[in-house]
Parts: C-alpha cells; sequence; structure tokens
C-alpha cells in the first residue's frame, strides 16, 4: 500500500488505556467519546445497516469529496462501498461500488467503470470528488488517479439535499422505510468515511488524510449502525496535531464584589490546567449566552456561527455559552487517542477559585482539522485585494503552509478583515496600500526537551509577530544539531538534546498595514528579543537583523487555461486580482502576487479558477492566439478537451489540429510538453474519432515533436496508450545499426518499448513489432554533426491508417523510423521490419509488406509496396520485410482471399456455437429414447441412426469445449483435441455414408441381399476407418494439428479466438475435404437413386390420397433424407464469389442444427416413437396402455396395418406396396425377423 496508509504512532500507555476505555462504551448516553476514529465497522455474518443518521441532514452541494477505508474479505460479483439517493429516487445520486472485478463511480444516475479491482485482505482508501464548476469527476485509489471523468453540463448542478446514505450495501427507501437490495454487500470492512462540502485534489486529500468531513465525519452521532458490530483495528491510526473543539460550556461566577476576567481568559485558563503540555491553546471562539447552543456539523453552520468580543464576567452570575477552541498538539499523536484525551479532560466539573465550568459531555464535539485559518500557528489568508500570501512549503518544515488554504474540517472561520464582495465587470488591482515585506535573520538560544526544536521555534516566532499583526512567511531553520527527514523530522538522539543550543533561522515578514519602516523593524526586534521563559528561547537584539526588502511587482501576465484567456495586469507584491470568469460572468477568478522565498521577488501564484466554468466546445480555440509563451497553457487546455474519449467531429479535429500545428512552430518543445502532446495524439487515436482525413497530418506532428524535443539524455521514450514515441541521439563515428521494437503491446494501454544499439535481424517470436536499422545508415547522416538523432514511432491501431477502395486491409500494427531533416532511400543493406499480425494468418492468406506513401489518393496518403520485399517465413504470426528506405511500414491482408467481414464473422461463431448447444441438447434426448426403449432399436436403420448420433453428439460436444480447452494452452492437450475433433467429423461422415448404403441395399438392390453381421460390419467400417485415418496422421506428422498461434504468444495477441485443428493444408485437404467430398458425392448419388426408384414405385400404385398430402408428405421424407445423409454439407463447396456470405450464412444454420433436425425427423414426428413417450412418460388422460401390436407393420408378411408406398413420416421411412419387397438379410438378427428378413423402413 501506498503512503495513503496510516503510521503508526508510539503513544503513551494510560493514553492509550483512557481511549480504549472511552470508546468501549455506546455513544448514545450522552456521556461518552461518540468517535469513531480507529474503529471499523463489520459486513461479514450478521446484517449490518449502516445508515446516516436521520438528524444528519446533507446540504445541497455544488463540490464534493468523498473518502473512505475500504476492506474487502471475499470476493463478489457486485459490492457497494457507499450509496447516496435523492429522497424516494431509485437512481444514485453518488456512490461507489464493485462490479465484474471492476470499480464503479456513480453520479446522477450515471456510472463510470474503472478497470481496476480492489484485492482481498488490504485496507484501500478510495476518494470520489466532483464539482459543477469543473464537471470533472475523479477518483482516486490509495491517492493514485484512475478516473479523470468529464461529466456532461446537461446533468444537474448540484446534489439533492436530505437524501440517504447508506455504506456497503445499497438501498432504497420505500414508504419511509429503508429495503436493502440483495446481492450488493460488501464483505468486508468499512471505516472512516468522510465527506466535505468542495473539491479536493490529490495533494488536498493527502494533505488533510487525517481531517474530518465538514459535511458528514466518522463521529456516531452522524450515523445510524444499531445492527452492526464495531471492532478496533490498530492499523488504522492516524497522527494529526490540529483539533477544533466545540462544545456547551456552563460558567458559574459566584459571590464577587468586581468581575474578575474575561471569559476567554477563564476559559483559556481552564483548558491549560486541564490539558498536558503538548497541548497548545490556538485560538478560542465564544458565542453570546445562549439557553440553547448548537454545535455545528457542517461548513454551512459554521460560516454563521457569530463570534463574541471577550466578556467580563459579572459576579453572581451564571451563563451558557457556545466555545470553540483550535488546539494544536505536539508532537502529534492518533486522532482517536487524542479525541478520547480530550473528552475525558473536558467532560468533568473544573473549578477554578470562584469561577466554575462545566462542559455538556452531550455538546462536546472534537474533530481533526485542516490549517486554522486564523491564529497564532498560521496567520489568516484573506480574499481583499491586499492579502497576504503564502508559499509552497520547506521540505523541513513541520507546519505546513499553503496557499489560500480553506479550513477543512470543523473549523472557525476568522472574522475581521475585508473581503472584497462587490461585482468585478473588469479587471481591477487592488484597493488601499500594499504591503510591506521584511527579511529576518536570526539567531537564538533554546533549552532542548525533547520536542522538535524547529517546530517549536516556528510557532514561537508565528505566535509572537501575529500578536502585532505581521504575518510569517517562508521559515527556514539554517542551522541545527539533530538529523532528521524531510516527512517527520524525527529526532534521534532525544537523551542528548536536554541542554541549552543555538540555532539560527530565517523568514519574512509582512505587514499588510504598511507601518513605517523604522518603527516596524524595531517592533519585529522588540517582540521577539528578551527571555522568554515559557518557551525556554532566550534572543539578544544584536541577533536578530531586520531588513526590508522590495519585492517589486508580477508583470502583466496572459494566462491562458482550460477556463479561458485571462489577462493578469501588473500588480505589486502582497496584492490579489479579480476579474470576471470568461464564461460564467457572475462568478470570479482571482490571482496572488505573491512574494517568493527564494528570490526575495515578486511571482504570482497559480489563478484561482475554481469557480470559473470551463470552456465547453473546442471551437473557442480559434479565438486562442499561440506564442511562445503560452503553448504550454495551449496545450493542457486541448488536453482537457480531448481526454475522456470525446469524440471528435470534423470540424473540431481540424481545430485541435490546427492549434497544435501552431505551438510547434512557434516555441521550442520541451520534454513535458512534447509529452504533453503526445498525450493528446493518443487521446484522440483512443477514441472513436474518425482521423481518416488527417492522417499525414498526425503523422507529421508526431514527427515534429521527436525532431524538436530538447533533452540532455542519451534517448528518451514517450508511450500513451497506442503510441510510442522513441529518440535515440547517435554518435555518427560509433554507429553499428539500432533496433528498435515493441515486446508488449494490448490495446487501450502503453507499448513496451526497447532499444538495441546493433543490427538484430531476427527478433523473438513474442516481438510484436520491431525494425532493424543497417550500419551504413550513417552514410545518410548530416556532415559537421557528431550526435545525430535517430526516433522511432510505433502505432498501435489500425483506424489511423486507412484507405478507401482498396481490396487490401492493415493486418499489422505500425512501425517507423527516420533520422532528423533526413530523406533516406536506396540504401545498401536493408531495413529489417518484422510485424506480428494483429490476427493469425492462414497460409493460404497473401501478405505484403507496404509503406505509407504521404502523396497517394490526393495527398491524403495511402499503401505503397515500392522499394519493400516480403520475405516468406514458416510462421502464421509473424511477417518479415526488407525495405531500402525509412519511413511508416505495415503489413496488408488480401480482402479478396478473405472478404467476410469481422462482423459477419463474429455473426457465424455465434450460430455455430448456438447451433452446436442446440443440437447436442436434442441429440441426446434422441439418444437417450433410443436407448431407452427396446421396441425402438431393433430394426437396423435405427441403429444405424444410434451410431450416427454418438458420433454427431461428439463432434458437437468437442467443437463446443475446443476454444476452452485451447486456452489452457497445453501443447499435447491442443493437439489431442485436434485429433479427437477430426476424428469425430470423420466417423460423423462414415455413418452418413453407412446410411446411404443401408438405404441402397433396402430399397435399390433387385434381389435379397445376405449379409452375415451386418450391423457388427457397419460399426468396424463407421468407426475404424476414421480411426485408421487419424492414427495415419498423428504418425506421419503429429504437429499437423495445433493451433493458428503459437500458444507461448496468446498474451501479445489481442482479440484472438484459439482453436485446435488440423494446421497443414496437405493434410487437411487430403484427409477432410477429400473425405467429405467422396462421402457426399456418394450420398448424393444414392439419394438421386432411391427418389427415382421410389418414383416409379409410385407411379405403378394408385394414389390412396389427395396430391397436396402426397407432395407434402414427399417433401418431408426429401427434407428428411437430405438432413440424414448430411447432403447439406454440399453447400460450403458453393461459398466463393458474391454468394459467399450469403451461403455460408445457411451453411452455418443448417450444418450446426442437424442434430436438432434429426431429433425432429426421427424422435419427435415418429408416432412409434411418441406413442412410447405416451405408455412411459405420460400421466393421466395423455398415457396409452402398452400397444402389443405397435410394431405390426415391420413384422413378416406385411399382416399389420399398411399404409401407402410413400417416403412415411417424417424421416427416412419406406414401404413396399406390394409383395415384393426389398430386403437385407442378417441372421444375426433372427429375433426380429423371420427367415433373416427386415424391411427397411422406420415407421
Amino acid at each position: 500500500m501506498t503512503q495513503w496508509v496510516m503510521k503508526s504512532v508510539k503513544t503513551p500507555c494510560f493514553i492509550v488505556c483512557l481511549w480504549l476505555l472511552a470508546n468501549s462504551f455506546s455513544p448514545c448516553s450522552g456521556l461518552l467519546n461518540p468517535s469513531l476514529w480507529g474503529k471499523k465497522v463489520e459486513f461479514m455474518i450478521r446484517p449490518c445497516v449502516l445508515q446516516l443518521d436521520k438528524d444528519h441532514v446533507v446540504p445541497p452541494l455544488k463540490e464534493v469529496s468523498v473518502c473512505l477505508h475500504l476492506r474487502r474479505e471475499i470476493a463478489t460479483p457486485e459490492w457497494t462501498g457507499f450509496v447516496y439517493k435523492a429522497p424516494g429516487e431509485k437512481s444514485v445520486e453518488l456512490g461507489l461500488a464493485g462490479q465484474n472485478n471492476q470499480l464503479v463511480a456513480r453520479l446522477f444516475g450515471q456510472q463510470w467503470p474503472v478497470a481496476k479491482d480492489l484485492p482481498l485482505g488490504h485496507w484501500q482508501v478510495v476518494c470520489l470528488t466532483w464539482s459543477s464548476y469543473s464537471e470533472r469527476l475523479r477518483l482516486y485509489i490509495n491517492g493514485s488517479r484512475c478516473l479523470d471523468a468529464h461529466v456532461n453540463a446537461s446533468l444537474p448542478r448540484q446534489l439533492v439535499h436530505n437524501g440517504t446514505l447508506t455504506l456497503g450495501a445499497s438501498h432504497n427507501k420505500v414508504d419511509g422505510v429503508l429495503d436493502l437490495e440483495d446481492g450488493k454487500e460488501l464483505l468486508g470492512f468499512v471505516s472512516l468515511f468522510r465527506m466535505w462540502s468542495q473539491e479536493l485534489t490529490a495533494e488536498e486529500l493527502w494533505d488533510n488524510r487525517c481531517v474530518d468531513g465538514n459535511v458528514v465525519s466518522w463521529d456516531a452521532r452522524n450515523w445510524d449502525y444499531k445492527t452492526c458490530r464495531l471492532e478496533y483495528d490498530s492499523s488504522l491510526q492516524c497522527a494529526w496535531s490540529r483539533y477544533n473543539i466545540n462544545m456547551k460550556t456552563s460558567i458559574e461566577q459566584q459571590h464577587l464584589s468586581k468581575p474578575v476576567q474575561s471569559t476567554e481568559n477563564v476559559i483559556r485558563d481552564w483548558l491549560g490546567a486541564v490539558f498536558p503540555g503538548s497541548f497548545s491553546i490556538e485560538e478560542i471562539f465564544v458565542s453570546p449566552p445562549s439557553q440553547v447552543c448548537h454545535v455545528a456539523d457542517t461548513a454551512s453552520e459554521q460560516d454563521t456561527k457569530e463570534v463574541q468580543e471577550s466578556r467580563i464576567l459579572e459576579p453572581n452570575s451564571t451563563s451558557v455559552n457556545c466555545i470553540s477552541v483550535n488546539v494544536l498538539v505536539l508532537p502529534k499523536t492518533d486522532v482517536g487517542v487524542t479525541q478520547a484525551e480530550i473528552f475525558g479532560n473536558l467532560s468533568v466539573a473544573f473549578t477554578s477559585g470562584q469561577v466554575n465550568l462545566q462542559a455538556d459531555p452531550g455538546s462536546l464535539c472534537v474533530r481533526p482539522i485542516g490549517l486554522f485559518t486564523k491564529g497564532t500557528v498560521t496567520p489568516p489568508t484573506f480574499t481583499n485585494t491586499s492579502a497576504g500570501s503564502q508559499t509552497s512549503p520547506d521540505p523541513t518544515d513541520l507546519v505546513t503552509l499553503t496557499e489560500t488554504q480553506p479550513t477543512l474540517g470543523a473549523g472557525i472561520h476568522p472574522t475581521g478583515g475585508s473581503t472584497t464582495k462587490e461585482p468585478f465587470e473588469h479587471n481591477s488591482t487592488g484597493k488601499g496600500m500594499s504591503p510591506t515585506f521584511y527579511s529576518v535573520n536570526m539567531t537564538l538560544k533554546m533549552n532542548v526537551t525533547g520536542n522538535d526544536p524547529g517546530t517549536t521555534i516556528q510557532n514561537w516566532v508565528q505566535t509572537t509577530l501575529w500578536e502585532v499583526q505581521l504575518s510569517v512567511l517562508h521559515f527556514k531553520m539554517l542551522t541545527s544539531i539533530y538529523r532528521a527527514n524531510s516527512a517527520s523530522l524525527k529526532l534521534e538522539k532525544m537523551a542528548e538534546l536536554t541542554h541549552e543550543k543555538i540555532f539560527t533561522c530565517t523568514f519574512n515578514v509582512e505587514d499588510v498595514d504598511s507601518r513605517n519602516v523604522t518603527a516596524t523593524q524595531k517592533l519585529i526586534v522588540d517582540h521577539l528579543s528578551g527571555n522568554h521563559a515559557d518557551k525556554g528561547i532566550l534572543v539578544y537584539d544584536k541577533d536578530i537583523h531586520v531588513t526590508q526588502i522590495d519585492p517589486g511587482s508580477c508583470p502583466e501576465d496572459t494566462y491562458v487555461s482550460f477556463w479561458g484567456q485571462y489577462i493578469w495586469p501588473m500588480t505589486e507584491a502582497g496584492n490579489t486580482q479579480e476579474m470576471m470568469c470568461e464564461k460564467n460572468h457572475e462568478e470570479r477568478a482571482s490571482r496572488t502576487c505573491m512574494l517568493d522565498g527564494l528570490t526575495q521577488e515578486a511571482k504570482w501564484a497559480k489563478p484561482n479558477l475554481k469557480a470559473c466554468k470551463p470552456i465547453i466546445t473546442i471551437s473557442d480555440l480559434d479565438a486562442v492566439s499561440v506564442t511562445a509563451n503560452n503553448t504550454a497553457d495551449v496545450v493542457d487546455i486541448i488536453e482537457e478537451l480531448v481526454g475522456g474519449e470525446k469524440v471528435l467531429n470534423d470540424s473540431e479535429l481540424n481545430s485541435v489540429i490546427q492549434k497544435l500545428d501552431e505551438v510547434l512552430e512557434v516555441g521550442s518543445v520541451t520534454p513535458e510538453l512534447g509529452g504533453d502532446i503526445v498525450n493528446i495524439i493518443g487521446d484522440i487515436l483512443g477514441s472513436d474519432t474518425d482521423v481518416s482525413e488527417v492522417t499525414n497530418s498526425i503523422l507529421n506532428i508526431t514527427e515534429s515533436v521527436g525532431q524538436q524535443m530538447d533533452f540532455p539524455e542519451e534517448a528518451l521514450n514517450v508511450t500513451v496508450p497506442s503510441l510510442s514515441l522513441s529518440m535515440v541521439n547517435v554518435d555518427k563515428n560509433d554507429f553499428q545499426g539500432l533496433t528498435f521494437g515493441v515486446s508488449s503491446f494490448s490495446a487501450g494501454k502503453a507499448p513496451e518499448t526497447f532499444v538495441n544499439h546493433t543490427f538484430v535481424s531476427q527478433p523473438s517470436d513474442s516481438t510484436v513489432a520491431s525494425i532493424s536499422l543497417p550500419h551504413d545508415l550513417q552514410n545518410f547522416f548530416p556532415q559537421g554533426n557528431n550526435k545525430e538523432r535517430i526516433q522511432f514511432h510505433f502505432y498501435g491501431t489500425k483506424d489511423l491508417f486507412q484507405e478507401p477502395e482498396s481490396n487490401w486491409k492493415l493486418d499489422s500494427y505500425v512501425v517507423s523510423a527516420s533520422v532528423n531533416r533526413t530523406t533516406v532511400s536506396n540504401l545498401e543493406n536493408p531495413v529489417v521490419v518484422t510485424l506480428s499480425h494483429i490476427k493469425p494468418r492462414d497460409m493460404n492468406e497473401k501478405v505484403k509488406c507496404v509503406y505509407w506513401d504521404f502523396q497517394k489518393n490526393k495527398r491524403k496518403g495511402g499503401w505503397d509496396s515500392n522499394g519493400c520485399e516480403t520475405i516468406p517465413r514458416n510462421s502464421f504470426d509473424q511477417t518479415t520485410c526488407h525495405c531500402y528506405h525509412l519511413t511508416h511500414f505495415g503489413i496488408l491482408l488480401d480482402l479478396d482471399r478473405n472478404p467476410i467481414s469481422e462482423a459477419d464473422q463474429g455473426i457465424l461463431t455465434v450460430i455455430s456455437y448456438l447451433g452446436c448447444g442446440v443440437s447436442s441438447i436434442f441429440l441426446s434426448i434422441s439418444l437417450l429414447t433410443y436407448l431407452a426403449f427396446e421396441k425402438l432399436r431393433k430394426d437396423h436403420p435405427s441403429k444405424i441412426l444410434i451410431n450416427l448420433s454418438i458420433a454427431l453428439l461428439g463432434l458437437n460436444l468437442v467443437f463446443l469445449l475446443d476454444s476452452w480447452l485451447s486456452s489452457l494452452k497445453s501443447y499435447a492437450l491442443c493437439i489431442t483435441t485436434a485429433a479427437v475433433l477430426h476424428y469425430f467429423l470423420l466417423a460423423s461422415f462414415s455413418w452418413m455414408a453407412l446410411e446411404a448404403v443401408h438405404m441402397y441395399f433396402a430399397l435399390v438392390k433387385v434381389f435379397n441381399v445376405y449379409i452375415p453381421s451386418y450391423i457388427l460390419k457397419f460399426c468396424v467400417l463407421g468407426w475404424g476407418i476414421p480411426l485408421v485415418v487419424v492414427s495415419l496422421v498423428l504418425a506421419i506428422e503429429m504437429d499437423a494439428y495445433g493451433s493458428a498461434v503459437t500458444l507461448d504468444s496468446v498474451d501479445t495477441q489481442q482479440g484472438i479466438d484459439l482453436f485446435c485443428w488440423i494446421q497443414d493444408d496437405v493434410f487437411f485437404y487430403v484427409t477432410v475435404v477429400s473425405f467429405v467430398l467422396l462421402v457426399l458425392l456418394f450420398n448424393l448419388i444414392v439419394f438421386l437413386v432411391v427418389l427415382v426408384q421410389i418414383r416409379h414405385m409410385q407411379a405403378n400404385k394408385p394414389a390412396a390420397t389427395g396430391h397436396k398430402a402426397s407432395a407434402m408428405h414427399d417433401l418431408r421424407a426429401v427434407t428428411g433424407l437430405t438432413l440424414l445423409l448430411g447432403l447439406t454439407w454440399l453447400i460450403g463447396f458453393f461459398t466463393w464469389g458474391a454468394a459467399r456470405v450469403p451461403m455460408l450464412y445457411l451453411f452455418a444454420i443448417l450444418n450446426s442444427l442437424q442434430g436438432f433436425f434429426i431429433f425432429v425427423f426421427h424422435c419427435l414426428m415418429k408416432e412409434n416413437v411418441r406413442k412410447q413417450w405416451r405408455i412411459y412418460l405420460c400421466c393421466g388422460r395423455f398415457r396409452l396402455s402398452d400397444y402389443s401390436d405397435w410394431s405390426r407393420s415391420v413384422t413378416m408378411g406385411g399382416t399389420g396395418r399398411t399404409k401407402e408406398n410413400h417416403l412415411v413420416q417424417c424421416s427416412v421411412s419406406v414401404k413396399s406396396g406390394n409383395t415384393s419387397s426389398r430386403k437385407v438379410s442378417d441372421d444375426s438378427d433372427k429375433d426380429s425377423s423371420s427367415n433373416g428378413v427386415l424391411y427397411y423402413k422406420r415407421a
């Protein structure tokens, strides 16, 4: 886990015990600590409904930030982190969930999936931020931003108030009753859920990791958790030093003749007496006396709280006051421990002289907060035009200073200081006098007692000078006698630091009142010098050096950003400029001219544009002028606008391309700027934007970036999803060749590249793309340069390189190489380009090596093969090219040999798998029917049908399992699967041929045929011939079976469906195509002969039924024979030319459903089968009694009921209408026919 994991802190034993004791009771009593810090809520065994308390209302919010700690223990398909819903609504207003191994952020009924899952058994800090001003939804996991999505402006602009909030489960509220949704529960733990009323950046979220929310806090009074189990977890400790205490306090002044001291002093004495020495009382705010005192829970309530001036306590009086105190705790300790200690100290009555104080425990609220906005620790940061400014914190400072950092949590907003509220219609400068700045260098002596001396000195300086309205900026210790790290300044030898040491520090002072310089210098010296016994600090006058500094003014600056273009006028240091937002004039943008702590000169701070609406349309870019000073700002604008896979229309795309061209024309390209431009191109390529019209422009932009980028290193690589740019500065005199390659790439991810300073003619099989430059390329280097830049590009998309009206399609990714500002052609030795196919090709598919010609298609670009040779390789995955010039290279596939589109291929695949699945089910039913009922399988045709059904069932099942078995990446298993599939395919056609043989013997042969062991011999042929064929293939060439893709390289091939089958064309045509063709031709001949024979038989017998009924009967019989003999497979030989696609659809539908048709014609539509079902499977009036003479029609002599001489009953059923019936004799079946005679029939 990252730095977001809270650091444990060492706490004295008695404090830990006190915290555990105070947190071991229910908070509902009003006398105990309601803090939930350090506790987790379990969502494992018993039902848990953790919801926001009904008395705690979420206000309407235009910005929001939410953080919570999640720990999943058991993986589930769906789970819920938190859900906030509007009253009575089912859609999610704001929420976090998990679905299908990825996170899902939800806002206003919409959802944004994040391709990241939370691992089990570990705490994860997940934060969600949104602002209606920036229109961005962001998600952070352990401090790393995983989602930055644009929120459509048509969605609501604020969260509704008074909604319902649940953790760990989704919910609906029906008739005022909360109902949890099943199947979406979190199985794990939740802790530290907090909500703020503002959008926080990643840095602010980290800086305030231990700060409580100002909308919803991790406090028992905010939650209803009666059905949940709370547990203490030591890993949830969080050390913090700033706290706000709110409480209703009763102050009783006993009998005295005159008033004593102010309320504030009484409170300060009380807190100083009950708190330990590590607590510093920074600010005390006292409200007017009232019988009703509300503890502020939200930022809006804090804003309206009035602060009372210090009042003198009158004798014989009792008052109830709302007290708010800001406390600094150093060294900082765990939040839960500190809260317990404060609560314990303030929950008991206190008496000091004639004053009694009692805090109401039910109103007592202790919360960790952000930086104080006013007080002795950090000077206030005003928003008026003569405010002080803060700079970035020094790494050695323990007390962090931020620029205009708002108070988070329960901090009290300061009073005093005029705030500019008037609307500004134009740019405005500050009113009043500009502040005066001083530089102070001071040496002091200090008795070090264990606390961090740097922090103690800084706090003392800030506190002392703030008393005279002077602000301290850029405090820095110059010398120290201890070792410390920049994060925590942990002292290493505490025992040695117990005596007097000498320290030197420097800082700046800002006087916003601009008083007399000499008087102010004397004021600083007077307040800092002397013996400060309470802090153990001694400072002599001569050791304080105060110098006035004149930082000057910030120059006029044009700031171009996502929020518009703002021209900030020249402004003196310490002043803040305000101006109208470009889009929404009712809001204001502001920018402070601050003092730079390093240069001691005026410096513009970053503008505060949070209230401004961003530029919505890319068309606004046309009004932005590009200069050498604002190229980075323009690129930032474009990056914001095209981010989030936004689809650009032609006009927007041309605007973006034009601005990028202007950026590259006016200024140099830094690595940061070049990286941003490449990222923009990557975003465009990653979206569904049609870029075919601007291919040449995009290629020129990436080429220019590589040429103009200035970097001192030997090589620089910039990669974004679908695009990589590598630049190498080579030594002309030491050039031995150069190879660039992509070792791994998958859609949506940045490619992994490598550069080898040698010529590699044959890369590894797993390489996605590589290009090797020969050593004679140095002949093209410009004269006089020792260093020359070579750049390589990789484009992981086909959409950029489209050529209209071409019979070839791109079947590889594109790689290029170039030498800066040099055209390379007619090389003596070839450039070797090796590219992997996006989809493995068949051996009969034609490919060729090509390059992108910028002049083709009216200068829109197109593919050309001149100057490139395609080198034959015994590989389905890669093709090698030899080219004699440098440009963009790719591999084209001949579409004439593969005219099926990807959409048709997908549909045909679905039809095949669906049909095979259906056939498998109904073939199983057919087999069970014939095997279960003995009377159905007594004749030869039924036995042949059983064997054919077994072969087809095996074929369908192996076909359905083939892809899954292939995905296991086992070489032996793949060969076995392919061989078994081959065997069942041949067995199926063998039994179709034997069906035709039997039909020929029964219906065509004039004389009776006697064949001993008739069915046994059929079984030997039907199952033996395929076995011999497959065995011969395995014996001759085992590798004829396998997968079209090398199993080890599957991870580098995207969108590939693995399938184990015959991979050698010779074996395929000999053992499959020729075998199937012979069987189908034989079956077709038999089929035609049988039809002619039956036609003659019908002509010799008068019709007993109507012509219409007879025609329908014959049609069903012909259809049944066609499917039984597999004649529908003949369609496969006609899948060429213009009719290929329709014929393939017909082929896939009829043959994948062959098993289903067998069930229909030989089970469902057979009368004797239906009777057996009704005898044994039906109940009640649908059941038949045992019909003993059901098979009289198949006994000898024809004594049973006869029917007309037709192909009968929807299957291969033929009856002779005269006494000279065709028959086949088999002495092995005496029980079914007298004298070894059996009619061929399926009645």
